[in-house]
């Protein structure tokens, strides 16, 4: 069995790991495979990376033959009784249970499930397309990231190339084998980072001003736009733009949000929820207060109801994510699209903007 061990000084992680478990109680892994079944194929490497001595070390052990696997298996459960925090990238899908399926066949003692699991990759999946990511891969966060690898291969591709390492022995493939994993592990440090996007959910924001910008489509249209911009309390690594439904949004990692929300100028229907104090009116469609219907015949006005309780408005609009403001326009009653006036929002007091802005993230 092949052991290495590296040290990188002064590399401490750009999240507070505490939230998890004392920074020493934690361990990154990362294991490479001979194919994707346990039952099949064996571990020819792990991977594992901690903090000590204001440092971040990474120890590898690698099986220079199948029969090694053993080996690695055992050391590694050796070494993990100092831990009580794993942290991975997919591993609870598959890193887990394919070194638990392992340790079964080969009758080792497994303590896996003695210590507590974070999988990087299943938390960051439920914003994977608000933060714009194509995919879920380790590389595609990494590059969100900009955090550059020499290694370019996939674990997949190095199969073939252990194989041919067990045959021949030779070192150049041994690196190969080795820079991957090394990458995996030591990239985990600073990919955890990317948990803070996990936090979208409760940030604060709050409202600095806006402006109105006039543009022109691509066919020559002109179109104006609304541009919110709000402060943020959150400690994002780099800067990234989100597409929600249609909104264009900008988060800034020196603290600052831009919320693009188109202005359209049209009908809309402000709907009022107690119907029973207004009438409709066919003639005019629109609807109106009890306390003036006396003088509308009998056969023009009928008792309003919630489809039809409304009175149309032509104005300039804007989309929001709440009906819970005061002044809330749709194009039908079973709408879930939301407008609010611009005039309104433009005179929307500060606590109200600052809850308005949060419901677009």
């Amino acid at each position: 069995m092949n052991t290495r061990l590296y040290t990188y000084n002064e590399l401490n992680p750009d999240i507070i790991l505490e939230e998890f478990d004392n920074i020493s109680n934690i361990l990154f892994i990362d294991i490479e495979t001979t194919g994707l079944s346990p039952v099949n194929s064996s571990i020819y490497l792990i991977g594992a990376g901690y903090y000590k001595n204001n440092a971040f070390n990474l120890i590898q052990w690698f099986a220079d033959n199948p029969s090694e696997e053993i080996d690695v298996l055992n050391v590694f459960f050796d070494f993990i009784k100092s831990f009580s925090t794993l942290i991975h990238f997919n591993g609870d899908r598959f890193d887990l249970p394919f070194i638990e399926k392992r340790a079964e066949k080969l009758n080792i003692c497994n303590t896996l499930s003695s210590l507590n699991s974070i999988d990087i990759y299943k938390k960051i999946k439920p914003i994977k397309t608000i933060i714009g990511l194509q995919d879920l891969r380790q590389k595609t966060v990494e590059s969100f990231l900009n955090i550059k690898r020499d290694d370019i291969y996939s674990g997949g591709e190095l199969i073939p190339v252990y194989k041919k390492y067990t045959m021949k022995n030779d070192d150049d493939l041994l690196k190969l084998l080795l820079l991957h994993n090394k990458e995996d592990v030591l990239n985990m440090h600073y990919i955890i980072q990317i948990l803070n996007y996990s936090k979208l959910d409760t940030i604060n924001l709050s409202y600095i001003n806006y402006e109105i910008n006039t543009y022109k489509t691509y066919n020559n249209e002109e179109k104006r736009e609304l541009i919110i911009k709000c402060e943020h309390n959150l400690q994002l690594p780099v800067n990234f733009k989100s597409n929600n439904n249609g909104l264009f949004i900008s988060f800034s990692n020196n603290g600052t949000v831009s919320i693009r929300l188109p202005i359209e100028f049209m009908e809309l229907k402000l709907f009022y929820t107690n119907t029973k104090d207004y009438y409709y009116l066919p003639d005019e469609d629109t609807c109106i207060h009890k306390s003036v219907v006396s003088a509308v015949d009998y056969s023009h006005k009928e008792k309003a109801k919630k489809s039809n309780c409304y009175t149309r408005v032509i104005s300039d609009f804007i989309p929001v994510k709440t009906d819970s403001i005061m002044h809330i326009f749709k194009s039908d009653y079973k709408s879930k699209q939301y407008y609010i006036s611009l005039n309104e929002f433009l005179s929307l007091d500060k606590e109200t903007l600052d809850m308005l802005c949060k419901t677009y993230i």
